[in-house]
């Protein structure tokens, strides 16, 4: 994922393109921003919350491919607070973890009907700037469409980068989706960019439609399949933008055989994307609970300590003494108010 903060933004080159560039703010530009780089949302973002662990030590008597033993230990995880914003520049990265992964499930379910998913990028063109972004959005539709893009998952990145002009405006759409008969006829093909080959394959229609309406569509990483969807759409997730100003803005939308109407999802994958959603060790597959340390060892929290570790297995006993409990809920009651 691209580090944000070690990126700077430079103004507008003399030599450089007509293209403006990203002059009144650090991955700023009129109404769109980066996600990241809005105010935090409050004090307790990205702020220590607890443990979580798994406690089934007897599960746990295994060597991992790293030769990492990890008899007579737990699995620790250290929790931290997210408000879940695309804005907050604390919390945007386990914003776009999660997003991914409710992603990956939604089309993971259409692929069944519709086979692979494919990584599609269409760049707008400069004439099309001036349009309001819900115009743009239903254009950038119609012309996927038209290509034969029958259905996925839309994401708006408003800025590109390179090294001389750094972040610059140049608003395109990222799509995780589905082609109409697929991609496979062009997919070992040489012709791509500009492909003429009048075989009605997916790059001849793009480029014969290009011709037309100025709208470059391509397939990115045409000689793979498209196998990690998570990793991708994080990715993408990962430096998309976002309206300024705007608390609810959906970073990600769906369209076409993909749209929350048409796309039905049973029951029996709807629970079993619950069950994923939970929090398991990856050694045993048991669900995470609370735990609290009860030893005197001190362990980093930091998320930016080099030393930071998200996941460990830590010993359960200390010096012969269990050091790791199930953390009991606080149990309130009104008694102990007083008016």
């Amino acid at each position: 994922m691209i580090d944000f903060d070690k990126v700077f933004v430079v103004s507008k080159l003399e030599d450089d393109s007509d293209k403006p560039s990203v002059m009144d703010g650090f991955g700023d530009f009129g109404d769109f921003q980066l996600v990241g780089h809005g105010e935090q949302t409050n004090e307790y973002c990205g702020q220590y919350v607890g443990l979580k662990g798994c406690l089934n030590v007897d599960l746990h008597d295994i060597v991992t491919l790293d030769g990492e033993n990890h008899r007579g230990k737990i699995r620790r995880r250290i929790v931290h607070n997210s408000c879940n914003r695309p804005s907050c520049r604390i919390c945007y990265v386990s914003w776009a973890m999660r997003t991914a992964k409710k992603m990956a499930f939604i089309l993971g379910e259409a692929s069944k009907q519709f086979g692979k998913v494919e990584h599609v990028m269409a760049s707008v063109p400069v004439e099309d700037y001036g349009l309001s972004f819900e115009a743009l959005r239903a254009k950038a539709i119609k012309v996927l469409k038209s290509r034969g893009v029958i259905g996925g998952s839309l994401i708006f990145h408003g800025f590109r980068y390179n090294k001389i002009r750094r972040w610059y405006f140049s608003p395109h759409f990222h799509v995780l989706g589905f082609i109409f008969d697929g991609y496979g006829r062009c997919r070992n093909c040489s012709r791509k960019s500009n492909c003429l080959a009048g075989c009605g394959g997916f790059d001849d229609v793009a480029w014969r439609k290009f011709q037309v309406d100025r709208w470059y569509v391509k397939v990115l990483d045409p000689k793979h399949e498209r196998r990690n969807v998570r990793k991708t759409a994080s990715y993408e997730l990962g430096h998309c933008s976002i309206k300024k100003g705007v608390r609810n803005f959906r970073a990600v939308t769906y369209f076409g055989v993909c749209s929350y109407r048409k796309l039905k999802i049973s029951a029996e994958a709807r629970a079993r994307w619950e069950e994923d959603r939970k929090q398991k060790c990856d050694l045993c597959g048991s669900e995470l609970i609370n735990i609290e340390y009860k030893g005197c060892k001190p362990f980093v929290v930091d998320r930016l300590d080099p030393e930071f570790k998200r996941d460990s297995s830590e010993p359960y006993l200390e010096n012969g003494l269990v050091v790791y409990v199930e953390r009991k809920k606080r149990k309130w009651s009104s008694d102990s108010y007083e008016c």
